[in-house]
C-alpha cells in the first residue's frame, strides 16, 4: 500500500521529475520545546500590535526573556537595563532628566572616591564605557501577560523561560535613597536581589506545570565588566550551587527547571586553538571546572539542565568553473568562490552550490559534536557521567548578531540562511542527545534577516531597511542615548520556515530523520579550498509521531516523493 502526502518544495527553478520512494525512518526523538530570544535592549512596546501580530504568527512555544548579553545587567524592578552598570555616564531612562543626589551628583555613577555614590558599594560593576539602552517598560508581568495571549492560538499558553540577572544584580534605587549630612546613605534597602527576582517569577507562575529558569548569558565571555565577580568558571559554578539551592527551596518554584551555562569550547571537542597562547583559556576549561565543582559540592542534583550556545562562520568553497544550463559541471575545472562575496551577484547556479555548502558545513560540525575527527565530543564534555540531564540549546545561528558581523554577510540574510537554519534546527532535534530546549537566535535584532520577525527602521530613513539601527533620541535640547524604533512587516525567510516547523511541534511529540535510498537521491560534489571533495543530498526529510513529513529540496529539481507504508 502506497500513501501520497503534499510535499513543501522549498528551492527550486527547474522542473523535471525525480521518483523518490522510501520507508528508511531513523530511531525517533522528543521533539524540543521551540522558541525565540527578546533582546531587553531592543524590546518594542507590548502593546505595539504589529509586533505582538508577527510573534502570533511565528507560533513559537517559548520566548526567553531577557534574553541575550542585557540580561546580565537588567532591572527587573524598573523593567528596563540597570543604572551604572556597564558605563561610567548617567543612565536613567530616556523620559528621566538626571536627577542630582545630595548637592554634589550630576552623574550618579562617576568614580569619586571622596562622595558616597548609590551604586558605589559596587564599584567592580562600573569598568568599561559601552553603552546600550532600552526604553520602554518591560516587565516580567508584561512578558508574562503576552505568553498568555499568544497562547489563545492553540488554547495552551507559552512556557516561560527567564533568564536570571545573576551578576551582583542588587543596587540602590537613586531615586529613592536617602543622605544624611556627610552624604552617607541612610538605611538603604536593595532592589532587584536575586531572591526578588525569584519571587516574582514564582507570583506570575503560579499554576503553570513547567517553567524554565536559565542562570546568566554566556558567563564564560570574558568580559570586564564580569571580571571582579567571576574571575574564573568556578567562581560563576559556586555562585550558582547558591542560587539553585534557593530555588530548590522557593515553596513557589517547584515547577521550575533550572539550567546551568555549560560551552561548546573545550580541547575534548575540538581544538579551538586551546592551548595556544593567544586564546582565552577561560573557555577551553569551563566544563571540566562545571563537573568538578559540581561533584565536589554534590550539587548536581540542584540542576536540571546544561545550557550551551553555538555561532559559526562559513568556511569558503570551490565549486565547478564551467556549469551548463541545469548547473551540471562541464568538465572537471574547479574555481573558488569566498562566501563573503556579495551574493547578489551569484548565479543561480552559485546560490545552489552555496546552500548545498552551508548543508555540507553543518553535517561536519555535527560529526565533530558527535566524537568525529579525533575528539571526544561534545557530549561527553558536557554530559560527563550525568547523561540523565536535558539540554537546553538557547541561542544559535551562522553569525554574531553584531555590527561587526550580521551587516556584512550577505549569507546571513534570505533564503540561503532560512535553509540553513531550519536544516541545522533538524539536526539539533535528531542528533543531540537529551536536547528539551530549543531557542533561535533572535525573534528581534540587529539585522532583519537574521531574526525570526523582519523589522524595518523608520526613524531617519522614510522608507525602511532590512536592519533596525540605533538612532538619536533627544528631549528638551539634551541628547539622551540612541533609542532603537521599527516597524514590524511578517517574518524573515528564516522566520517562514521556523512558523511552519513550529506547527509541526505544536502538534507532535517526536521526530524522526529519513533515510532516502542512495541510489534514488542524487548528490552534489562541492569541494573545500583544502581540495577534498564533499557531498550534498538534493533532497531531505523528517517524519513525525503524528503523520506530518517536512522535506527540503535543495536540487535544481522538482521531486515527487512517494512514501510507502508498512
Amino acid at each position: 500500500m502506497q500513501q501520497f502526502f503534499k510535499l513543501l518544495i522549498f528551492f527550486s527553478f527547474l522542473f523535471s521529475q525525480v521518483h523518490v520512494n522510501t520507508n528508511l525512518f531513523d530511531q525517533y526523538k522528543d521533539v524540543p520545546v521551540l522558541g525565540g530570544n527578546l533582546k531587553p535592549s531592543l524590546q518594542p512596546p507590548w502593546d505595539q500590535e504589529d509586533f505582538l501580530e508577527s510573534l502570533s504568527i511565528l507560533e513559537p512555544q517559548t520566548l526567553r526573556w531577557p534574553g541575550a548579553e542585557a540580561s546580565n545587567y537588567f532591572d527587573w524592578n524598573k523593567g528596563t537595563l540597570m543604572p551604572c552598570y556597564k558605563w561610567t555616564g548617567a543612565s536613567h531612562p530616556w523620559d528621566h532628566i538626571d536627577n542630582v543626589n545630595c548637592g554634589q551628583q550630576n552623574d550618579l555613577c562617576a568614580a569619586d572616591t571622596e562622595v558616597q555614590f548609590p551604586r558605589s558599594i559596587q564599584s567592580e560593576l562600573m569598568a568599561g564605557t559601552m553603552k546600550s539602552a532600552n526604553y520602554v517598560q518591560n516587565h516580567a508581568s508584561d512578558y508574562i501577560n503576552a505568553l498568555q495571549t499568544l497562547g489563545t492560538t492553540h488554547n495552551e499558553p507559552l512556557i516561560p523561560f527567564f533568564v536570571l540577572n545573576v551578576l551582583s544584580p542588587e543596587y540602590f534605587d537613586p531615586d529613592f535613597v536617602e543622605f544624611d549630612s556627610n552624604c552617607v546613605l541612610i538605611d538603604p534597602e536593595p532592589v532587584n536581589t536575586i531572591g526578588q527576582q525569584l519571587d516574582s517569577i514564582a507570583d506570575l507562575t503560579a499554576g503553570m506545570d513547567e517553567i524554565f529558569i536559565q542562570l546568566s548569558n554566556e558567563p564564560w565571555h570574558n568580559q570586564t565588566y564580569k571580571d571582579a565577580i567571576w574571575p574564573n568558571a568556578s567562581a560563576y559554578f559556586e555562585s550558582m550551587i547558591s542560587i539553585a539551592e534557593s530555588i530548590d527551596l522557593h515553596p513557589g518554584l517547584q515547577h521550575a527547571k533550572v539550567g546551568l551555562f555549560a560551552d561548546v569550547h573545550s580541547p575534548d571537542i575540538e581544538d579551538d586553538g586551546c592551548g595556544s597562547g593567544n586564546y582565552d583559556t577561560l573557555r577551553c576549561t569551563w566544563n571540566d571546572s562545571m563537573h568538578i565543582v559540581l561533584s565536589n559540592n554534590n550539587a548536581y542534583e540542584l540542576f536540571d539542565a546544561f545550557s550551551i550556545h553555538k555561532y559559526t562562520g562559513l568556511k569558503n568553497m570551490q565549486i565547478p568553473l564551467n556549469l551548463n544550463d541545469d548547473c551540471e559541471p562541464i568538465d572537471d575545472v574547479w574555481d573558488s568562490l569566498r562566501t563573503d562575496t556579495l551574493i547578489s551577484s551569484y548565479t543561480d547556479c552559485q546560490m545552489s552550490y552555496l546552500i548545498k555548502w552551508m548543508i555540507i558545513t553543518r553535517d561536519q560540525l555535527f560529526d565533530i559534536f558527535a566524537g568525529g575527527g579525533g575528539y571526544d565530543g561534545l557530549y561527553e564534555s558536557i554530559f560527563g557521567s550525568h547523561s540523565e540531564k536535558d539540554l537546553w540549546m538557547t541561542e544559535y545561528d551562522i553569525m554574531l548578531d553584531s555590527e561587526d558581523f550580521a551587516f556584512n554577510k550577505d549569507y546571513s540574510n534570505g533564503w540561503a540562511h532560512a535553509l540553513y537554519n531550519l536544516y541545522t534546527t533538524m539536526k539539533y532535534m535528531t542528533e543531540v542527545p537529551n536536547l528539551k530546549v530549543l531557542i533561535q537566535n533572535n525573534a528581534v535584532g540587529y539585522s532583519g534577516g537574521y531574526r525570526l520577525i523582519d523589522t524595518y527602521s523608520y526613524v531617519d530613513d522614510v522608507n525602511g531597511t532590512n536592519n533596525s539601527k540605533y538612532h538619536g533620541y533627544w528631549q528638551n535640547g539634551l541628547e539622551f542615548r540612541h533609542l532603537v524604533s521599527n516597524s514590524f512587516l511578517g517574518l524573515s525567510p528564516k522566520g517562514e520556515t521556523m512558523r511552519l516547523l513550529n506547527q509541526l511541534a505544536w502538534r507532535n511529540n517526536d521526530v524522526a530523520e529519513i533515510h532516502f535510498n542512495p541510489s534514488q537521491v542524487d548528490s552534489t560534489e562541492v569541494r573545500g579550498y583544502d581540495d577534498n571533495s564533499y557531498y550534498a543530498k538534493d533532497l531531505y526529510g523528517w517524519a513525525f509521531d503524528q503523520g506530518d513529513f517536512l522535506f527540503m529540496n535543495i536540487s535544481n529539481d522538482t521531486l515527487s516523493i512517494v512514501l510507502e507504508a508498512d
